[in-house]
């Protein structure tokens, strides 16, 4: 029996019939070699399956399976995760490209730190070369205090699947499923940095991306999930720590609402507001630290 790949390439589909082909093939060009590539569609209603059959009948690299129901964007990167073998988990959307040596690239530093359950691609200002590993309290530190370290799409991240497992994978939360589950994992096992240009995100109006700054999902849902994170009882931030860095998500989520309402969208602001329980002194303190610089 073939023994298990090194990583296991997920592409979860709806509707991508004009940007699926690049995708696929990008991953095909890999530069690294043991990986095995899952297509998942979630019942597509264009040709987007009929070109992943193409490409799986011509290369025996290409499993593809198709939902007998359209399960929505977290739920059927799940599906495809339990569909894995792999040691690894990456995830290349059915938009995106990741580079030829783009998986290389990310094996080698994950490899270098193998207890790490998390690696992300992301430029850091930081006096060391990568990769480097942060322990869990330093990337919840690099995170809150450092510019959002764990909100960083799919495509820039590789995750140990038995980790992915161990917390439960994905909750099926809308739009902040990503960040949540890199929370999550940040709790328990070290995080690895790994330098940029592996991989190209599409930036196109269709995507879940273009939707959330529409209804502001991530506005709504995206304080909540850092709360709960900070508020967890295995929070590795001491308790002082975790205190100042929920009192700062609490006046970025009000410097986020002020603009939402400066733009018009003023009920929407405050509704999300009064869901969130902010307070009076939560904008101010947010208008002061805009003034401020």
């Amino acid at each position: 029996m073939k023994s298990e790949p090194a990583v296991s390439v997920l592409t979860t589909c709806y509707n991508r019939e004009a940007f699926i082909g690049q995708a696929i093939e990008s991953v095909l060009s890999s530069s690294f070699a043991d990986f095995e590539y899952i297509i998942v569609d979630d019942c597509s209603s264009d040709r987007s399956a009929e070109i992943a059959w193409e490409y799986a009948k011509a290369d025996p690299r290409v499993k593809v399976h198709v939902n007998e129901q359209n399960l929505g964007d977290y739920p059927n990167r799940s599906r495809a995760a339990s569909l894995a073998r792999g040691a690894y988990i990456k995830y290349v959307d059915s938009d995106d490209i990741i580079y030829p040596h783009g998986l290389r690239v990310m094996m080698d530093c994950m490899r270098r730190f193998p207890a790490a359950g998390l690696g992300i691609s992301r430029p850091a200002d930081v006096a060391r070369p990568f990769p480097f590993c942060l322990d869990p309290a330093d990337a919840y530190q690099f995170h809150f205090f450092g510019g959002g370290l764990l909100s960083n799409a799919p495509l820039s991240v590789v995750i140990r699947r038995d980790c992915f497992e161990k917390v439960g994978g994905f909750s099926g939360k809308r739009y902040v499923g990503d960040m949540e589950l890199w929370l999550n994992l940040a709790r328990y096992h070290g995080v690895v940095l790994m330098p940029m240009g592996l991989t190209w995100w599409r930036n196109h109006g269709e995507q879940e991306f273009a939707l959330e700054h529409q209804n502001f999902g991530s506005a709504e849902l995206g304080f909540d999930i850092q709360r709960a994170a900070l508020q967890h009882p295995n929070c590795p931030l001491s308790k002082d720590k975790a205190a100042a860095a929920l009192q700062a998500a609490r006046v970025r989520h009000a410097k986020n609402l002020l603009g939402i309402a400066r733009r018009g969208h003023w009920r929407q602001s405050a509704r999300i507001a009064k869901c969130s329980g902010l307070e009076i002194r939560d904008f101010g303190r947010a208008i002061v630290s805009r003034i401020a610089g």
